[in-house]
Parts: C-alpha cells; sequence; structure tokens
C-alpha cells in the first residue's frame, strides 16, 4: 500500500531532524533505503495502471494517440516555434538540433592512437555472458536497429556460440565496431521550460543493444581486474564504483572526526 509507505517515511523524518552523530548516519541510511522503495512502487502502480488502461481501451484515436501525439514534436516542429525559425530538411534539422545540443565535436576515431598491449586479453567465457544475461532487463528500448534486450537473448539461448563468437573477435582484434556506436537521440521537454529554447529539451541517446551488451561485458571484466589487483584503485575511491555510495564517504569521514 502506497500510502502506508509514505506515513513510514515520516517518523524516520523527524528522527533523522533529532538525532546526531552515528545515529544520525544510521537513520539516513535507513531513510534512503525506505524512499528507494516507496519510489519503485510508486513506478509499479503508475506502470500497471497505464497498462491497464492501455489494454481496456477500445478506440485507436482516444486518449492514448491524443496523449502520444501530444508529447511528439519532430524536428521541424520544433525549429518552428523558435524564435529565429529555419527552413530546411528533417536531415538537416536534425543537424542543427544535434550541433545546438552538443557543440564540442569529438575526436574522429581515426585520430585516437590504440593503445598497444603486448598481453592477449582472455576470451570472454561463457560464465561471463551468463552473467550479463542474468542482469540485463527485457524492458529497455532498442536503438536504431529495432534490435531490442528479448531479441538477443532469444538469439543467445538459441545459438550461445553465435554471440560469444562475436563478442570475442571483438576483443580478439580490440574494436569496437562503429555501426554499435551509432545512437538514436529523442528528444523530451523538459516541464515548465519555454518551448523556444533548445535547451530547453533533455536528449536521450538510445544505443544498439549488441554495442550495449559488449560494453557491459568489458566493465565487468575491467571491474574484476580493479577488485583483484588493489594497486589499480584507491580504498577511498567511493564514485563510480559497485557497491559504494555517498554514505560509505560520509561513515568514513565521521570516522575520522
Amino acid at each position: 500500500d502506497l500510502q502506508t509507505k509514505k506515513q513510514e517515511l515520516k517518523p524516520l523524518e523527524r528522527r533523522l531532524q533529532k538525532s546526531r552523530g552515528e545515529d544520525r548516519i544510521h537513520y539516513k541510511i535507513v531513510q534512503s533505503k525506505k524512499r528507494a522503495l516507496f519510489k519503485k512502487a510508486v513506478k509499479r502502480v503508475q506502470r500497471g495502471s497505464w497498462k491497464l488502461l492501455c489494454i481496456q481501451t477500445q478506440s485507436l484515436y482516444g486518449t492514448l494517440y491524443r496523449s502520444a501525439r501530444k508529447a511528439y514534436k519532430p524536428p521541424s516542429d520544433i525549429f518552428q516555434i523558435m524564435e529565429n525559425s529555419e527552413k530546411g530538411n528533417p536531415t538537416e534539422f536534425g543537424l542543427k538540433i544535434l550541433q545546438k545540443l552538443y557543440p564540442k565535436i569529438a575526436p574522429r576515431a581515426a585520430e585516437i592512437q590504440p593503445h598497444q598491449s603486448l598481453m592477449e586479453e582472455q576470451k570472454l567465457s561463457q560464465q561471463e555472458i551468463d552473467d550479463i544475461v542474468k542482469k540485463i532487463p527485457n524492458g529497455k528500448a532498442p536503438g536504431y536497429d529495432g534490435i531490442d534486450n528479448i531479441i538477443v537473448k532469444v538469439i543467445f539461448n538459441s545459438f550461445p556460440s553465435l554471440l560469444s563468437d562475436f563478442f570475442n573477435k571483438c576483443l580478439e582484434l580490440k574494436c569496437f565496431p562503429d555501426p554499435l556506436k551509432i545512437r538514436l537521440v529523442i528528444m523530451f521537454h523538459k516541464t515548465g521550460k519555454e518551448e523556444q529554447n533548445i535547451k530547453s529539451f533533455r536528449p536521450i541517446s538510445l544505443l544498439p543493444t549488441l554495442g550495449k551488451w559488449l560494453e557491459k561485458l568489458l566493465l565487468q571484466r575491467f571491474n574484476f581486474q580493479l577488485k583483484t589487483k588493489k594497486k589499480l584503485q584507491h580504498p577511498l575511491q567511493y564514485g563510480f564504483r559497485e557497491g559504494k555510495s555517498a554514505d560509505d564517504a560520509l561513515l568514513h569521514v565521521t570516522s575520522l572526526l
């Protein structure tokens, strides 16, 4: 029950305000966990309500269609509502939007010199890929190719060697294929921001699923090296580490006082 979970947060907030020292840190951690559970419960109810509405609707062009249509604006519409309206085809509109959102152009891949390593990286094992498959959720949006996690999981379950051979060939060639770097940029209007300013739109990049899988495999191996070889990472590094958070940093600071 959402109301019950919400009521549980109030006494924790009062205790947090009154507590000091280690008790305050304890209540802060408990409050963070309770708040996270409450947010998850809210999202679960919202999704369930939206799913029920989608199932029960009878008109294709009713509330659902109007809601989706209202939130969608093609690049041409976005530029038409801006103060300095510009002309051009959809491709030109898209490029102008990207230039405004990402003014700094990254160096070309050809200009980046790859690191030459004398050590040969071990092949990705079936267990490593299995660990990634278990962690990846099904409900993520696909990239420009339309291949989502569900499709890749079906392929993996039917032909496990197909994906493992592909990922290991990338590892062997020390190559991250260029097609897997192409992103589909979706723009969402920030609530309350003026529509005449392109900065009022939040860009969301959707990458190909295979690229995200390869990235997770490499990151998993990279993190393993950091954990097993202690000298590679400072023990007080709390940011961007699995199992570490600001709460751990706060505990360390208070232990020194």
